[in-house]
């Protein structure tokens, strides 16, 4: 989830305890809810279907669809559901 929030996948706010405190971010659960609602993940999608998640990506690209964020960029393959 670091790299989502990093590379501005997932909103965040940064916030501080008090005015002495180190700053830290913020990410609501509505905003966690809009990522889960846009996307879903390679290896839920391929657990969901009881597929192979190599064999899920692979027949997903045979038919024109791309990851929106790659596991290169996050650890972890998404689809927009828009796209399924």
């Amino acid at each position: 989830m670091r790299k989502l929030i990093e590379l501005g996948w997932i909103d965040f706010r940064n916030e501080r305890i008090s005015e002495k405190s180190r700053p830290y971010r913020r990410v609501t659960s509505s905003a966690v809810g809009e990522f889960m609602q846009k996307y879903v993940s390679l290896l839920s999608l391929a657990k969901h279907l009881n597929r192979s998640n190599v064999q899920l990506k692979r027949d997903l690209a045979e038919r024109g669809v791309y990851p929106a964020i790659r596991d290169e960029e996050v650890g972890a393959t998404f689809y927009r559901r828009s796209d399924l």
